[in-house]
This record gives C-alpha cells, sequence and structure tokens, in this order.
C-alpha cells in the first residue's frame, strides 16, 4: 500500500518512477490511498515552475490536522469474477507453498 498519494500525483509536469509492476503488469501495482484534508506544517521545495526559487509547499508527511483522512482511491475495484472464495483459495495456495519450501529446507 502506497501512503499517503501516488508517486507524483501533484506535479503536472513530472512523473517519477516508483514501486509499479512494470513488465508484470498493473494487477502487481501497489494499492494507493487519498489524502483529504490539510496540512499543517509546510517544507521549503525547489520550484521547476518559478526559475528554480524555494518555495514553502504544505506537506501532510509532516503533519496533519485531526480532520483529516487517508482513503483507498477509487481506481481500486474488484474485477468481475473475483470473489471472496476465490481470493481463499488464492491464500491457501500460497500457505501450501510456503509449507512445501520449508519441508524441502528440512531435509
Amino acid at each position: 500500500m502506497g501512503l499517503p498519494y501516488r508517486f507524483s500525483q501533484f506535479s503536472p509536469v513530472f512523473r517519477r518512477a516508483g514501486p509499479y509492476g512494470a513488465f508484470l503488469g498493473a494487477g502487481y501495482d501497489p494499492v494507493w490511498t487519498e489524502f483529504n484534508g490539510q496540512a499543517t506544517q509546510k517544507v521549503g521545495r525547489v520550484s521547476f515552475f518559478d526559475l528554480l526559487k524555494k518555495v514553502d509547499v504544505a506537506d501532510p508527511y509532516l503533519g496533519i490536522t485531526p480532520e483529516s483522512r487517508l482513503r483507498i482511491t477509487d481506481d481500486v475495484r474488484f474485477r468481475e469474477g473475483l470473489t471472496l472464495d476465490r481470493l481463499n483459495q488464492r491464500e491457501a495456495i500460497h500457505v501450501v507453498s510456503a509449507a512445501v519450501v520449508i519441508l524441502t529446507e528440512c531435509r
């Protein structure tokens, strides 16, 4: 899970690389949160839009108001046909796989 929001979400020009699935596909991208609220502190950053002058930017990493919230992004949706039974099946496969690895290493 990525907090508090997707990389470069508020940068209209620059898109940074990040912890994405890349060649594995979008299904391996992290689930991001959206920050709804107000940051309580500011930090100086270089502005590429203002001749590299230092500007103060509100940063939620430094503190937020009590009313502020993080919520799961709207981009996250279960794919059609994905049920809790299928998710439980997937988890069972991982448990069995882990057990096989442990048993193999114990030999």
